[in-house]
């Protein structure tokens, strides 16, 4: 990677522009590594797993009252 002075911040693609300044540095990750993405599948099942398990915990609420 090229240093690039007063490079506005900026993403493209899997390539990301950005300033640092040190002592902290810049660390830059290998492009194999991803970030890990879940399938419409998975997305379906976990909402609806999220709203049964938040319209049984309404239920013991009302059921406490």
């Amino acid at each position: 990677f090229a240093q690039q002075q007063g490079a506005a911040p900026d993403i493209s693609g899997e390539t990301v522009v950005f300033t640092g300044s040190p002592p902290g540095g810049i660390y830059i990750s290998p492009a194999s590594v991803g970030v890990p993405t879940l399938s419409k599948w998975a997305v379906a099942v976990t909402t609806l797993l999220i709203l049964a398990a938040a319209g049984a915990i309404l239920r013991l609420v009302r059921a406490r009252r």
